[in-house]
């Protein structure tokens, strides 16, 4: 195999030099540059960088030290392993059984390692010698639940106190003083300790209701069997400090035959949730914890970031609201859109029935067809559809015609309050008398390939060409750049035959790929007086630098559906870059093997994106207002949005985006409040008589103009012209209008 050397030799240069080409450092016009490559390829050499880590006595191993892989300690593992996953660190694994010798040898084994740093569920709150040798190293580390005494060092922790308190006060007096109990672990661990603290501050606690047990589970069963057996029947709720305590609760109170309610610190993992009939989980997210301690590690780690604490806040369980469950079975029709977030609700919409009493039909139209159907029944004297659904655009029509509920009268304005501010001002611009609810909320986003992005030579190419490190894109011109490079037209040496994609068989798909750019060129359809301005300058660049784009792209493509083909051929390696809404990218739909962990998400530049969305409301000649209220309290409920997301529906309210299971699945939910700030709707085209031209006539106009674009050679001016003298055209008639 050959070394580093044996490339200097055969190139004639110094090791230093084919270091220094290899990691992006000389130009690639340089002839050293050129005798490197020549060299690398001659001889098929390809950089042991773990060796060369090893050399620097600088690795990207980390070593975890767990108590075991039960929960939650297994989510705090899959939180650390995602995010070391786009950051090329490898976690080693070791349990201790909290076991503080053990432990210590580990830690051990860890320095000859040479490991770049250390997470740690102490063993113990004591710190010992290998602990103060650990500062004395400098080596990152970070404790996770549990803290050690006098030991300034990275701590995720949980508020276990107030966590316990809270649910004692949730109980709302169910039990006495002498009926709640408390069970934790010796005082070898903070987070018991917490516990405690929690239990007597509640007022409700007793010191003489508190059960301290050891780990170990033969000797905590027997304590708590003696305790129940003295207590006999006076112990009616129990909390517990973790969840192995809390089944051995279980267990003794089968035993003795005792009705007894347990509540259990847990993780936050929604299939924990009353998964026996007397055992409740407090949830704590364990996932977001391990998440955390990697991404503390990494900062101190890389950037000498300052040593802190950081405190994993839980939201309050959402109080169940009792709903009306109607003595005579109702019926509810909806009319909706067509596609996959429909599909999802429909079928969650069956456990309506049992819920509520209610039985809901959908009727499901193309997206025309429910532009249509929505005018007829707003036409009509009559009412065939209670629940309706309406795309973004269309609000400020239908809001303005007395055709819609004003939901806060049965919902009350605190049913808002589930969705994020950002989400609420996009919606509540058009719907000032709060008329509809959220149902779908995307944004455009870039999926990438880290793997290539990350790859050494490929970064040293694209440095040496371009003069500028090889990075998501921050801009179009850095998109464009980006997609050059990896086109084999233009790049030889690229993996990639095309460097990006675009679907070009639909109008709405072409406008999708223009007004980012348009946005981020500071160009518009409208100025702010309404008048056409789209032959100005930040038009002509962004219909340009798309022009520039497709040559980058396979022109043979044929796409049938929105945006989905152009996943599919990033997640099987076709190209490297794609931009779409992040909500038609399903991981669901793809049962082959692809290359989806592989794949790195940012945002369009500048956050210039289309904001997607649809809502919910109720026509004010139902006659079932009352019940289709209901329905939609359901539909927004924590429980239902999440699993609607878990479905691949998007209805985004808070519990949806604050999720931590829902945030590793679909990333692109963390970057939708930045968008939102930034993103925008499609002008506003006001016809000479006041009225708004539909905007899906101007999106297909403009579809057409970039599609004339992307299939001629006609000037970008004279397309732009063209087209400004059709929209002037349609203003000056009233054509289309609402």
């Amino acid at each position: 195999m050959a070394t580093i050397k044996d490339v200097a030799k055969l190139a004639g240069v110094s090791i230093a030099t084919v270091s220094n080409v290899l990691n992006g450092k000389v130009s690639a016009e340089s002839e050293k540059y050129r005798l490197v490559q020549d060299a690398v390829k001659e001889l098929n050499y390809r950089p042991n960088y773990n060796a060369q880590n090893l050399k620097k006595g600088k690795t990207k191993l980390v070593g975890v030290l767990l108590p075991s892989l039960e929960a939650p300690y297994n989510s705090i593992y899959q939180g650390i392993c995602k995010v070391f996953e786009g950051d090329k660190y490898y976690p080693i694994l070791k349990l201790t059984n909290d076991n503080a010798l053990l432990e210590q040898d580990l830690i051990h084994a860890f320095f000859n390692l040479g490991v770049a740093g250390i997470i740690s569920v102490p063993a113990k709150s004591e710190p010992g010698e290998v602990h103060k040798e650990i500062e004395q190293r400098k080596l990152p580390f970070v404790a996770v639940e549990r803290r050690l005494k006098e030991m300034d060092c990275n701590y995720v922790m949980f508020d276990n106190a107030n966590l316990i308190r809270h649910q004692i006060k949730e109980f709302n007096g169910k039990w006495g003083c002498d009926e709640l109990f408390l069970i934790h672990r010796k005082g070898y661990y903070t987070s018991d300790e917490d516990c405690r603290k929690g239990f007597l501050q509640s007022r409700i606690g007793k010191e003489e209701n508190i059960i301290v047990v050891n780990s170990d589970k033969d000797e905590s069963f027997s304590k708590i069997f003696d305790q129940f057996v003295k207590a006999k029947d006076h112990i009616k709720c129990v909390m517990t400090s973790t969840l192995p305590l809390a089944f051995v609760v279980y267990e003794v109170s089968k035993m003795l035959n005792q009705k007894v309610e347990i509540y259990a610190l847990a993780e936050e993992g929604w299939n924990q949730h009353n998964c026996l009939n007397h055992i409740h989980t407090i949830k704590r997210d364990m996932l977001k914890a391990g998440m955390q301690a990697a991404q503390m590690l990494i900062a101190q780690e890389e950037y000498h970031g300052d040593i802190q604490t950081y405190y994993l806040k839980q939201k309050p369980e959402e109080k169940q609201t009792v709903a009306s469950v109607f003595t005579i079975r109702k019926e509810l029709h909806v009319l909706a859109f067509e596609g996959e977030a429909t599909d999802v609700l429909e079928k969650l919409s069956t456990s309506v029935e049992a819920k509520l009493n209610v039985h809901v039909t959908f009727h499901k139209k193309s997206y025309v067809e429910l532009q249509k159907a929505l005018q007829e029944e707003l036409e009509n004297d009559g009412c065939n559809y209670d629940i309706l659904m309406i795309d973004k655009p269309w609000l400020p029509y239908f809001v303005n015609q007395d055709f819609l509920y004003e939901l806060r009268k049965d919902l009350g304005q605190e049913i808002l309050k589930r969705y994020p501010e950002y989400i609420r001002k996009s919606f509540g611009n058009y719907d000032k008398r709060r008329c509809v609810l959220p149902m779908i909320s995307s944004i455009q986003v870039i999926y990438y390939r880290k793997d290539w992005f990350e790859d050494q030579e490929m970064k040293a190419m694209f440095l040496g060409k371009y003069g500028v490190p090889l990075t998501p894109p921050k801009s179009w011109k850095e998109y464009n750049m980006i997609s050059e490079f990896f086109t084999q037209k233009f790049n030889p040496d690229s993996p990639f035959v095309y460097g990006t994609t675009i679907s070009t068989n639909d109008n709405n798909n072409l406008i999708s790929e223009f007004y980012p750019r348009q946005w981020a060129f500071n160009g518009t359809v409208v100025d702010r007086w309404g008048d056409l301005v789209l032959t100005q300058d930040g038009n002509i660049r962004a219909l340009n630098n798309l022009r520039e784009t497709y040559q980058y792209c396979n022109h043979n493509s044929s796409y049938g559906t929105k945006d989905d083909e152009m996943f599919y051929e990033i997640l099987h390696g076709e190209v490297p870059m794609v931009m779409g809404f992040a909500s038609h990218y399903t991981p669901m739909k793809y049962k082959d093997q692809t290359c989806a962990h592989l794949l790195g998400i940012t945002q369009v530049p500048r956050g210039k994106s289309i904001l997607g969305g649809w809502c919910m409301g109720i026509n004010n000649k139902s006659a079932n207002i009352k019940e289709a209220c209901e329905y939609l309290r359901w539909m927004i409920s924590d429980e239902m949005s999440i699993a609607n997301m878990r479905m691949n529906g998007c209805i985004p309210t808070y519990a949806v985006y604050n999720n931590t299971e829902l945030q590793i699945k679909y990333p692109w939910l963390n970057l939708v409040s930045s968008t939102f700030a930034h993103g925008r709707m499609r002008d506003k085209v006001i016809a000479a008589d006041g009225k708004q031209i539909f905007p899906e006539e101007i999106d297909e106009i403009i579809g057409g103009m970039v599609l004339e674009a992307l299939n001629t050679k006609k000037s970008t001016a004279d397309i732009l012209s063209e087209t400004e003298d059709k929209l002037l055209h349609m203003i000056e008639q009233g054509i289309a209008t609402f």
